[in-house]
């Protein structure tokens, strides 16, 4: 069972320097753009969950142009 307290520490720990490390949220964060490019959908909100820096939800407020982006991350600081 996963311990979201010791996780959350981590990730509080390490937020300050994540975004020159996540190579693996930019590569997910490129593959799941590109799935949703052919997607028609007039959403009025988004929920990015594990949202970490907020890095996606620009992209997100760009492809739903008339949508609300909400972010959430177990780590606060990573917000």
């Amino acid at each position: 069972m996963l311990n979201t307290k010791h996780i959350r520490r981590r990730f509080e720990r390490i937020a300050s320097g994540f975004d020159e490390a996540d190579f693996v949220h930019a590569a997910t964060r490129e593959g799941l753009l590109a799935r949703l490019e052919p997607l028609l959908v007039d959403a009025k909100t988004v929920l990015d969950l594990g949202a970490a820096t907020g890095a996606t939800n620009r992209l997100l407020a760009k492809r739903f142009k008339h949508s609300h982006v909400i972010s959430i991350d177990l780590a606060y600081a990573m917000l």
